[in-house]
């Protein structure tokens, strides 16, 4: 009687400890099932056709059959996918990523084992080709691909393709995405640069230079009080454009006054600009033309910066010089600020 009691517990623990080990290997890793049965040396060279979302990526890619069972090569498979790789082919050993630097997988064909996302799988050796079939990559199984790489792929026998169905976007399909996106922005362009240069979106309307006509003007005043002197002061800024003498005229003016007495203008400034902004508006091919208080624009690559008074003509078409990777816009603001662009 105590020795059947000892029966049953001994059999309750063997089967306890048998799930136990079962439980750790479905947690560990997808179980995959082969057929165990007497295995054939016989194998079949295949040339197959791999196809992803029905867009073709290899005319023909090696892979071998054999007992059934369909082996395809890292490197290759890897390389027309566009994932990162790193093979030792003496070691049988593979490391890599697939669509993010997060979906890192190593595959050790002397071990027999298999890592992705940090978890370790040993797998049977029949899912690895021998190496005295194929030597040349890393053979393995269609169905651990399936398990290890965000995709699923099948074997179309009759037809020699490769299907895969991609469970994220693949490499090839971001750069299409990109190079669509980058489309779309060159359309957008020509489209405005075509609409502008027909005239049809933003007209550009010539208004013929005047003797003079109402100018825009800005003045700014500040009041305070020097208890030095024990009197008030003010500040007084002043800018504007008109048409002045049959050209643009943009001026500006600061003034300053203390103890009833207006002093010596700080700072004056006067420019006078006329563009070929219309047919005849410049002779001689001319494009730009300043004199008064004005900037020597730059040339392409080479900076200048220089100001003062003086006359410039200018036959080039661009209001813009460009350096490397700094472009030069010449305007105008009041003294004492300063101009950000976005």
């Amino acid at each position: 009687m105590v020795l059947r009691e000892q029966q049953r517990t001994l059999k309750k623990v063997i089967i306890f400890f048998l799930g136990i080990m079962l439980l750790v290997g479905t947690i560990n890793f997808p179980n995959i099932s082969y057929a165990q049965e007497q295995e054939d040396p016989y194998f079949e060279d295949l040339v197959l056709a791999v196809f992803a979302d029905n867009e073709p990526l290899s005319p023909g890619m090696f892979a071998v059959q054999q007992n059934g069972r369909y082996y395809v090569p890292v490197g290759t498979l890897a390389g027309i996918l566009g994932f990162y790789v790193d093979i030792d082919r003496d070691r049988r050993f593979a490391k890599g990523t697939t669509t993010s630097p997060a979906n890192s997988f190593e595959i050790d064909g002397v071990a027999n084992t298999v890592s992705f996302r940090g978890e370790t799988a040993k797998l049977p050796k029949e899912a690895f080709l021998d190496a005295s079939i194929a030597d040349d990559d890393i053979y393995l199984l269609l169905e651990v691909y399936n398990q290890i790489w965000p995709l699923s792929m099948s074997v179309n026998l009759s037809s020699l393709v490769l299907r895969i169905d991609p469970d994220d976007e693949l490499p090839f399909q971001q750069a299409i995405s990109r190079k669509e996106q980058q489309q779309r922005v060159r359309n957008r362009q020509e489209r405005f640069a075509n609409d502008f240069a027909s005239n049809q979106a933003l007209p550009f309307v010539a208004k013929p230079y005047q003797a003079f006509s109402k100018p825009v003007l800005d003045l700014q005043a500040e009041a305070g009080y020097d208890a030095r002197l024990d009197s008030p002061e003010y500040r007084f800024n002043l800018n504007g454009v008109n048409d002045l003498g049959y050209a643009s005229a943009d001026y500006s003016l600061n003034l300053s006054k203390t103890g009833g007495v207006f002093n010596k203008p700080d700072n004056f400034r006067l420019r006078f600009t006329r563009q070929n902004i219309h047919d005849g508006a410049l002779p001689l091919g001319l494009e730009d033309t300043q004199w008064g208080d004005i900037n020597l624009k730059n040339r392409n690559l080479i900076s200048t910066g220089l100001q003062g008074r003086g006359l410039t003509f200018s036959t080039r078409e661009n209001r813009f010089a460009n350096e490397f990777d700094r472009l030069t816009i010449d305007g105008v603001a009041a003294p004492g600020w300063e101009v950000e662009l976005y």
